[in-house]
């Protein structure tokens, strides 16, 4: 499969050749539902910026602003009909995240149920950013709040292809460095994985099956 699998937060751009139920906490207290943040100072101002849950109803906002930070000509970028398949089949509710400000949403990222072999792991992306956002952090908060959702979530391994440099900043290492091994060898040290606190999980990963469609 070939896809743009994600932008980064920053707007530093993906490699140019990329493929692209849940569970409460063990004490039975979910993650947390939104998240506050401030934004870095941007147009003159420093704005409040809430990371949430998405709702049903925020959907085509939701991908309004992923066809805004992907669309590179006239066509219907790829992640658009990816996020759509990924609501039917194989997206985790509790780490489906919107950033928002001023009451717009600006930024979104989505999990998915991936598995290493008998074991679920999360895949996660795309990772949206409205492009007059990028550079001020709601990449960096949307992804700090999915990291700290599956902890709580007693997740064990998150795995995503992206840019090295940018993710390093959260933890993830390539994929081979830390036992997990690419769909896709050709993706090189792009496939990253973070091993969590319940980890760590060794072997190949496997996206959710909207990943084989395309």
């Amino acid at each position: 499969m070939h896809v743009r699998l994600r932008e980064t937060a920053d707007n530093t751009p993906p490699p140019t050749r990329t493929h692209v139920r849940l569970r409460e906490t063990a004490d039975n207290t979910p993650p947390p539902t939104q998240t506050h943040v401030r934004l870095r100072e941007g147009f003159g101002h420093t704005a409040r910026m809430i990371v949430r849950r998405e709702r049903p109803t925020d959907r085509p906002v939701i991908l309004d602003v992923i066809r805004a930070a992907f669309r590179k000509d006239s066509g219907e970028p790829t992640e658009v009909g990816l996020t759509q398949k990924l609501f039917d089949d194989g997206y985790l509710p509790e780490l489906s995240l919107v950033a928002v400000t001023d009451g717009q949403i600006v930024g979104y990222v989505i999990g998915t149920v991936g598995c290493i072999g008998d074991t679920e792991a999360i895949g996660i992306g795309p990772l949206a950013v409205l492009p007059e956002f990028q550079g001020r952090g709601v990449g960096q908060a949307l992804m700090y709040a999915l990291i700290g959702a599956s902890e709580a979530l007693h997740e064990r391994v998150l795995a995503l292809l992206g840019e090295p440099e940018y993710y390093s900043r959260f933890g993830f290492r390539a994929g081979s460095e830390v036992g997990v091994k690419s769909p896709d060898s050709a993706w090189g040290d792009y496939f990253q994985a973070l091993q969590l606190t319940d980890g760590p999980v060794n072997g190949e990963f496997q996206y959710a099956k909207p990943f084989d469609e395309l």
